[in-house]
This record gives C-alpha cells, sequence and structure tokens, in this order.
C-alpha cells in the first residue's frame, strides 16, 4: 500500500461518527449528553466565530452561556 492510501485508510472519522449520532423522529440527529460532556461537567462549543460554554448542573439540567 502506498503512503497515500495508508493517510487515507488512517485518517480520523468525524466527531458525529465517534460519538454515535442517532436519529430521531423526522430525521434529526440525536446525541447523547454523556457523549458530548465525556466525564466532565462543561464544554465548549464554537458557532459562527462565538464561544458557547455548555454546562450539567448538579441537579442535571443543562446551561448554555456566552
Amino acid at each position: 500500500m502506498n503512503l497515500e492510501a495508508e493517510r487515507m485508510v488512517e485518517a480520523p472519522r468525524p466527531r458525529a461518527v465517534l460519538l454515535g449520532v442517532g436519529f430521531a423522529a423526522g430525521g434529526r440527529p440525536v446525541v447523547e449528553s454523556s457523549e458530548l460532556f465525556g466525564g466532565t461537567s462543561s464544554l465548549i462549543i464554537r458557532h459562527e466565530g462565538a464561544e458557547y460554554r455548555l454546562e450539567r448542573t448538579r441537579s442535571g439540567k443543562l446551561l448554555l452561556k456566552k
């Protein structure tokens, strides 16, 4: 196998595949929050150049802060 072919084989999978995206009624993608947080209580979402923090509260609710 040549080097270019090896790179194609070893290319990282898209994050959606790693997260195990399912689909809800109407074809909307569904991701479990536990997969997004990965054992942490917050994460950063970048959207159109701005950063937002998604936090899981002690009571299990989700907060999105700019």
